[in-house]
């Protein structure tokens, strides 16, 4: 999807200043729900599978099946992962940071906590 329309050869100067309004917020959330609904359709490609034969696995009315597959559905976490369920395929990655917190780093950006034990406080162990 286009984000930065001065990509574009040609765009109405109009249309132009009209999609200039709308705010980042809502740009960024019709991209993410556009790009839902083309990663499902991906992904029943490559099943071979219809939107009919989504519904019947999902126990869906192939009505809403199209509405998802339309880009405009709100989809919640509950529905992602109803969806990722049916078609044993992930659709959204979450992406994990892990840091270290080792008594060395706990140091760090804790040194309040590794005082004396005698004013209740915790200490280094020796």
């Amino acid at each position: 999807m286009i984000t930065d329309w001065s990509e574009c050869k040609y765009i109405n100067p109009l249309l132009k200043e009209m999609l200039t309004q709308i705010p980042a917020e809502e740009r960024r959330h019709a991209d993410i729900s556009f790009g839902i609904a083309r990663r499902i359709g991906d992904i029943l490609q490559r099943k071979g599978w219809s939107q009919a034969d989504f519904a019947k696995a999902a126990g869906k009315k192939e009505a809403e099946i199209s509405k998802w597959m339309s880009g405009q559905q709100n989809f919640t976490i509950r529905t992602i992962a109803f969806i990722e369920t049916v078609l044993g395929e992930e659709i959204l990655q979450v992406k994990q940071y892990r840091k270290s917190t080792s008594r060395k780093s706990l140091s760090t950006y804790a040194p309040s906590l590794l005082n004396d034990e005698g004013n209740g406080n915790y200490s280094k162990r020796k």
